[in-house]
């Protein structure tokens, strides 16, 4: 199998752009989230579906419910054609809902950890040398909550 060098490139930037995204939103960074997709990407999330401006603005409403997020990425399949490719990354995302929060699993009653796994299944386009999700569908596969153990 012969792989070019620009292809791996490509690679690279695709995993960066995944990177960039849960690091963004970990950190509530909706600039850096928003520069992950075009200006007309859209987003299904089950729970969610719509364009850019109201996935960002659905999410920084739940995340506000919550202490934390941490993102884990794995898996990542990637299959480029030309100047579009499509992608599929494994995540499991950690999420520590407070006490009396109101969010995706209704009332808290205690500190809450709410795990999800799942599937970003993404389609992208290549401009220039950068590359954008232009469609978005996350599959989440299993999620568990738990008692919080940290203070």
């Amino acid at each position: 199998m012969s792989i070019s060098v620009e292809s791996l490139a490509d690679r690279e930037r695709i995993k960066a752009v995944i990177y960039t995204y849960c690091q963004g939103v970990d950190r509530c960074q909706w600039d850096k989230v928003r520069d992950c997709f075009t200006d007309s990407a859209h987003h299904d999330h089950g729970t969610f579906a719509g364009d850019n401006d109201a996935f960002i603005t659905f999410a920084a409403e739940v995340l506000e419910q919550m202490d934390s997020t941490l993102h884990h990425i794995g898996n990542i399949l990637i299959d480029l054609d030309g100047e579009s490719a499509t992608s599929e990354a494994s995540f499991v995302a950690y999420h520590k809902m407070r006490k009396g929060a109101d969010g995706p699993l209704g009332l808290i009653e205690a500190d809450t950890d709410w795990i999800v796994a799942g599937r970003y299944c993404d389609r992208w386009q290549k401009t220039g040398e950068d590359w954008h999700i232009v469609e978005r569908r996350a599959v989440h596969d299993w999620t568990r909550t738990e008692p919080s153990t940290d203070g």
